[in-house]
């Protein structure tokens, strides 16, 4: 039997667990790093106890507006489709915004239902925070049903939202036994987009195997991580990439779950203390 053994000396996997311990702190440091998500939460102005009404920012003058919704339920035997519209109070024909995502149910009663990934669509740009409001009524839904965990598929450039609402790259492992495997595999993922190659710091996973640990990089977190750095990096006007805001067409895999998802509970039934866990 031949066994392929890693080619890493400790330099190396003390550098690379190195980095990825820092990426990791700069990628869980973004969640629930939201100003728009903190005042929507603490300021009373944005609360409301009327019915299928939520309080966002109108973009222009920076004060609380009303937004109305309606929310379409379907149920077949083992889907639930939920699809939440979003009005103005003052035309409540013309559709502003949409959420839509799809909860699987399973025929054993001991099972909770799955929520599926869901497709957020906002049709004007004066209003901040309607995916905010929508993300809630999703979460909102999940706690009714018991439900902890939520899926969702990200768009590159919609990466760093999404962690600031609190969803996780979900981790996608290949197996490296060498710098040159982690070199060829950063240059895979980076080939297609415009992001500096600087930008991606491989996250190292290691696992205990028969004849000795195992690495693996994981490639979605990798990913994820580069694609917000880009996306802070030209927020602040930086003007070294010269190709902008181009990503690779792959889509993030992300979760909400465990102590996020928690926060998100704390969050809407006013027991999170932005203060002091932000």
């Amino acid at each position: 039997m031949v066994v392929l053994f890693n080619k890493f000396s400790k330099a190396d996997l003390s550098y690379y667990m190195r980095k990825s311990q820092i990426a990791m702190r700069e990628l869980t440091a973004e969640s629930f790093n939201s100003n728009t998500l903190r005042t929507f939460f603490t300021d009373d102005a944005y609360r409301t106890t009327k019915p299928n009404t939520v309080i966002v920012q109108s973009r222009q003058t920076e004060k609380p507006i009303e937004i109305i919704y309606e929310c379409v339920h379907n149920i077949s035997r083992r889907f639930e489709d939920f699809t939440f519209r979003f009005f103005r109070p003052t035309d409540k024909s013309s559709r502003i915004a949409m959420k839509d995502f799809l909860v699987e149910r399973s025929f054993l009663p001991f099972l909770k239902p799955k929520f599926g990934c869901g497709l957020m669509k906002t049709e004007v740009d004066d209003v901040v925070g309607l995916g905010i409001r929508a993300d809630e009524l999703q979460v909102r839904e999940a706690i009714k049903k018991g439900v902890t965990k939520i899926g969702r598929m990200s768009t590159p450039k919609a990466t760093l939202y999404h962690v600031r609402m609190g969803y996780m790259p979900i981790p996608e492992l290949v197996r490296v036994r060498s710098p040159r495997d982690i070199t060829s595999q950063i240059i895979k993922m980076s080939q297609f987009s415009d992001i500096d190659r600087q930008f991606y710091t491989p996250i190292i996973v290691e696992k205990k195997g028969l004849f000795g640990p195992k690495y693996y990089i994981d490639v979605n977190t990798t990913k994820a991580i580069a694609n917000i750095r880009h996306i802070n990096y030209v927020s602040f006007g930086n003007p070294l990439i010269a190709k902008g805001m181009h990503f690779s067409s792959e889509h993030i895999r992300m979760e909400l779950s465990g102590k996020n998802f928690d926060t998100w509970r704390r969050i809407i039934d006013g027991t999170y203390d932005f203060s002091t866990e932000v």
